[in-house]
């Protein structure tokens, strides 16, 4: 099942209480972004049948590295998992590919 308009992030979650303020200020200026690129990052991997990070990232016009956290961020929420099956990314070194749960 695709989740619609939101996933309800909160800046809690993207930095831990022992980071340094600059840190904890990031976390919450991103509120305003993650939502945004988690989703697009869900229907670029659903889109795709399964997807690498370099792959979504290509697919979406992300960075490698903001696609990166998005995936951890979908997979803690169970929206998504790994299929046991690897790709070589932008790298050249081998990515996890993604589906939608």
């Amino acid at each position: 099942m695709m989740p619609e308009a939101t996933l309800n992030w909160d800046s809690t979650h993207h930095a831990r209480n022992s980071d340094p303020e600059t840190s904890q200020q990031s976390a919450e200026s991103a509120v305003s972004f993650v939502n945004a690129h988690a989703i697009r990052c869900l229907h670029a991997i659903k889109a795709l049948g399964g997807a690498t990070q370099s792959e979504v990232a290509a697919r979406v016009g992300l960075l490698p590295h903001q696609v990166n956290k998005r995936l951890a961020d979908l997979h803690n929420k169970s929206l998504i998992h790994t299929t046991g099956r690897t790709r070589t990314g932008h790298t050249n070194r081998q990515e996890r590919e993604w589906e939608v749960s």
